[in-house]
């Protein structure tokens, strides 16, 4: 890892060696709460919230995202921060380093995955208790009421 000079001064990229080393080691060195987060159960567990009461758009961060945020925090600190002090910046192309061109400008490339909403409408949920009406989730995802809804599936629509 090349050392990282950022307005003279090292220490705002200091620690950026020990986290890449850190995210890196995670899945040798904890297993159990690597699998977990991958799983999707860490968050949850350590909040003390059940995953049937999070939205799909609220679930926790996959491991693309993580790559991806990784990416864009070593563009900045690596390449931009680390020309901080020359005139004419050689920066690589960003579209490969976690962002996106938004017609004219750039923005974070979040995920390549596609969103759990659009692939998973099977583990929609809902609170209704007889009658499933807008802002009823399953009804808005125009799904059928499942087991894990709060009515069991046993309700009807509107």
């Amino acid at each position: 890892m090349p050392w990282v000079f950022a307005l003279d001064r090292i220490h705002y990229a200091l620690n950026l060696p020990i986290h890449l080393r850190d995210m890196v080691a995670l899945e040798e060195l904890h297993p159990t709460i690597h699998n977990e987060f991958i799983a999707g159960r860490y968050v949850g567990q350590k909040t003390n919230n059940a995953f049937s009461s999070i939205a799909l758009d609220q679930m926790p961060p996959t491991k693309d995202a993580l790559f991806q945020h990784t990416l864009r925090a070593a563009y900045q600190a690596g390449h931009v921060w680390g020309q901080a002090l020359i005139t004419c910046l050689d920066l690589p192309e960003p579209s490969q380093w976690g962002w996106m061109k938004k017609e004219t400008s750039w923005a974070p490339l979040w995920t390549t995955m596609p969103p759990i909403s659009k692939g998973l409408k099977d583990l929609v949920t809902c609170q209704c208790k007889k009658m499933c009406k807008p802002p009823c989730k399953c009804y808005m995802a125009d799904v059928k009421c499942s087991t894990l809804c709060f009515c069991q599936g046993n309700c009807f629509r509107k």
